[in-house]
């Protein structure tokens, strides 16, 4: 078919340029008359064999066309009596589900009918258990509150009876370390000092904050001229009775006997300030200021303490302690 097409196109081209130049350049006219004829001949022969391509094209197209027209026609035909077919059977397959359905749904709902008179009459029950156990359950709690307050009852009476029995043997402990302590101050009195000791030590195993105990232990010991451990006993008085100016007092007067001045001073000015009429303290304090040859601050506490105990008057005379101020005129007036 193209080359039919081509072969026409090109004759055309042909008869296309033979005209121009004819037109052009004048020739033999008869010559050209001839081919002329020749080459419409050859045209009007290629014009039928295309128009006969052309036919014989369109017919074969035209019976293809039927061809597939009839096989899509039929194709369409089957497709359409299967889906007939399927419809007819699920049709009848759907009426056969539904009054499966049907039959299923009305079993289901005589079964929840069944299903609720039932919930209902366990419920009936279940509401009458649980009365009946709310009203048990508030008699147990009212006897458990009477069990608890019963139980509290007896624990505090059980509490009150320890604590009595413990005061009582607190009390029987503190009597009896009353009774020692006593013993070791009537051993102090006699001298005895080591059986003093003794006492005392007895005293505080019955009762270990026993201040007054500590304290007279201490003066025990430094009677004994054991100043070191008459300190540590004074300490300890201090510890439990922060208080007590004596205790302070007589561990001045260790430090002192231990040339300990500067300690010495500071624990009699503390025993003042608990104490502040306390005129053996002052006295003391006179003294070590006297020791230190600071007449000044020992003639201001010397002045102090007679004026709260004259008597200091005439120790002072005699005191070795104010012995660099026998002399002195000051002294002299103040003692007299």
């Amino acid at each position: 078919m193209k080359k039919i097409i081509f072969v026409w196109v090109a004759s055309l081209i042909v008869l296309s340029t033979v005209s121009i130049n004819s037109q052009t350049v004048p020739k033999d006219t008869s010559r050209v008359a001839q081919d002329i004829l020749k080459l419409k001949a050859q045209n009007d022969s290629l014009k039928m064999g295309f128009e006969k391509d052309k036919k014989e094209g369109y017919e074969k197209a035209v019976e293809g066309a039927n061809r597939s027209i009839l096989f899509s026609t039929l194709l369409i035909a089957f497709v359409t009596l299967i889906a007939i077919v399927v419809g007819i059977i699920g049709y009848f397959r759907i009426k056969a589900i539904k009054e499966d359905y049907t039959e299923l749904k009305r079993h289901l709902e005589k079964d929840l009918e069944r299903g609720e008179k039932e919930i209902e009459k366990v419920e009936e029950e279940f509401k009458e258990i649980k009365n009946n156990v709310r009203e048990e359950f508030e008699d147990i709690k009212k006897l458990r509150e009477q069990a608890e307050t019963y139980v509290r009852n007896m624990e505090n009476k059980i509490r009150e009876i320890e604590v009595k029995e413990k005061s009582i043997e607190k009390s029987k402990a503190e009597v009896s370390a009353i009774s020692y302590f006593t013993e070791g101050n009537r051993f102090i009195s006699e001298k005895k000092y080591d059986m003093a000791i003794e006492n005392f030590k007895k005293a505080i195993g019955l009762n270990p904050n026993f201040a007054e105990a500590y304290h007279n232990w201490g003066a025990a010991l430094a009677e004994l001229g054991k100043h070191e451990n008459a300190i540590e006993k004074f300490n300890k008085v201090i510890e439990l009775r922060p208080d007590f100016p004596e205790a302070y007092y007589n561990l001045a007067w260790n430090f002192v006997k231990l040339d300990k001045l500067d300690d010495g001073l500071r624990m009699y000015r503390i025993a003042i300030q608990l104490k502040y009429d306390y005129a053996r303290a002052w006295y003391n304090i006179a003294c070590i200021y006297s020791l230190q040859n600071k007449k000044k601050e020992a003639m201001e506490n010397l002045k102090k303490a007679i004026e709260l105990d004259p008597k200091n008057k005439e120790k002072a005379k005699k005191d070795k302690d104010f012995k660099n101020l026998w002399e002195d005129e000051d002294f002299k007036r103040l003692v007299e």
